[in-house]
């Protein structure tokens, strides 16, 4: 049985948070890893996500990951469409009370968790998470399969035509191949 790892509430916190961020952003955690250590290829955020490691964020890293999404994300805005902006949460620029809550935390440590799809979660986001830990799109879907499977697990009613879109998206930026078939349907896969 593995052991549980305590940490602060607060830092629980700033992981859950830069979590969201990154997946709102379509970051992985390798890229992010980068922003905090561009001088070597060690990814620290595998061991700050993972429950079984008490690594957390400091402020300098808090820091760097708002300058760092800030620039990744006006980058990316300039590319969205108005639908595409409209399903996902990313904002034109971050600070460090991005990733802190609006009122204090208990300083009981807690069991360090890790969850899958943060609350407020967005289309894109849950999309980013999808192609990162699931095999769900490693086989092709239609968007009505991809949308059902986003609903079941987000608990949401998102329609159909709400994710085009942001598929479209994801494939413009090479992480999802569109396969058109003669008869006109359309389906997506994990490339």
């Amino acid at each position: 049985m593995e052991k549980p790892v305590y940490i602060s509430p607060i830092s629980q916190f700033n992981i859950d948070k830069v979590r969201l961020i990154r997946h709102e952003l379509g970051l992985s955690q390798r890229a992010v890893s980068r922003f905090l250590n561009p001088d070597t290829d060690t990814n620290i955020l595998g061991n700050i996500e993972s429950r079984r490691n008490p690594a957390g964020y400091n402020d300098h890293h808090l820091n760097t990951l708002a300058v760092a999404f800030t620039e990744h994300a006006k980058r990316l805005l300039e590319e969205m469409n108005e639908e595409q902006v409209a399903n996902t949460n990313i904002k034109s620029e971050y600070t460090i009370h991005d990733f802190y809550p609006d009122k204090p935390l208990s300083d009981v440590p807690k069991v360090k968790t890790k969850v899958e799809l943060p609350e407020g979660i967005s289309l894109t986001g849950t999309l980013n998470v999808v192609l990162e830990s699931h095999h769900f799109l490693d086989n092709p879907r239609t968007t009505r399969e991809i949308t059902d499977y986003f609903n079941l697990l987000n608990g949401k009613d998102w329609k159909t035509n709400n994710l085009t879109s942001t598929l479209d998206f994801a494939v413009k930026k090479g992480k999802l191949q569109k396969i058109e078939h003669p008869d006109g349907s359309v389906q997506y896969k994990k490339f």
